[in-house]
């Protein structure tokens, strides 16, 4: 569904009332991060990927809890947040819904809620329990998503992006676009020239952790796949503050 015309201006103002602080625009040149207009198509990646996807019912009483919640934990386990908390999320810079996306070093205020007053403001959704949103990890090796389905949202994570069929081809498709600018045209030959398995130079490389519980994620016919179960120091400090935030704006 369309939102109405947002400038960037009015966009980061909407995401501080959610909780997230913007940091600095990410440079559009950095090859080793999914290009942002090919993030968005997350949802396209199967389960032949190490797609995970965790859900919460739409009529659950509690969702914009459960939702922040579930994104939280998922952020922490795969590794969103670096050592600093802070991350990239997909900005809309121009005033449509779907216009010029471009990645912004972000991270969490004291307090947040995304899937209540994020959704509601329209700049992480659009509108009550419709959640909306791509980020990344600033070394590139995940790309975390939230959509919505008629009976459940989701909250999904690809590791290793740039191996997911999907993202290449979409990758591709774009290449092709005269309209493309040259930077975002290098950027995405980058993106597609990294190796499997290599993570940005001064990254630590991360080892393949254990399979996780196929849960709810057969809801949506996504095949679990391998969880980053290492202790993130920023997530942890984020944690103890975030499940006030969660309360802030309860779900309608």
């Amino acid at each position: 569904m369309p939102s109405p015309a947002v400038s960037l201006e009015q966009r980061i103002t909407r995401l501080a009332h959610a909780g997230i602080q913007v940091l600095r625009a990410w440079p559009l040149s950095d090859g080793a991060v999914t290009p942002p207009d090919v993030a968005w198509e997350a949802f396209g990646c199967d389960a032949t990927t190490t797609r995970v996807d965790r859900t919460v019912d739409n009529d659950d009483p509690d969702y914009v809890v459960r939702g922040n919640e579930m994104w939280h934990s998922m952020a922490r386990e795969f590794g969103l947040f670096d050592a600093d908390g802070t991350f990239l999320l997909s900005v809309r810079t121009g005033p449509g819904d779907f216009e010029d996306p471009q990645w912004f070093e972000v991270r969490l205020a004291p307090e947040w809620d995304l899937f209540g007053r994020g959704v509601e403001e329209l700049v992480l959704g659009h509108g009550e329990r419709t959640p909306g949103f791509v980020m990344h990890s600033k070394d590139g090796a995940l790309l975390l998503a939230s959509g919505w389905y008629q009976f459940v949202s989701t909250v999904l994570v690809v590791p290793r992006p740039w191996t997911a069929a999907a993202l290449r081809r979409s990758a591709k498709d774009r290449l092709a676009k005269r309209e493309r600018t040259e930077e975002r045209r290098t950027a995405a030959r980058q993106w597609l020239a990294r190796p499997s398995g290599v993570a940005r130079q001064g990254s630590p490389q991360r080892e393949a952790p254990a399979r996780s519980q196929p849960g709810r994620a057969d809801r949506l016919g996504c095949a679990a796949g391998p969880q980053d179960s290492s202790d993130d120091p920023a997530g942890a400090a984020a944690s103890t503050t975030a499940r006030a935030g969660q309360g802030a704006a309860p779900g309608r």
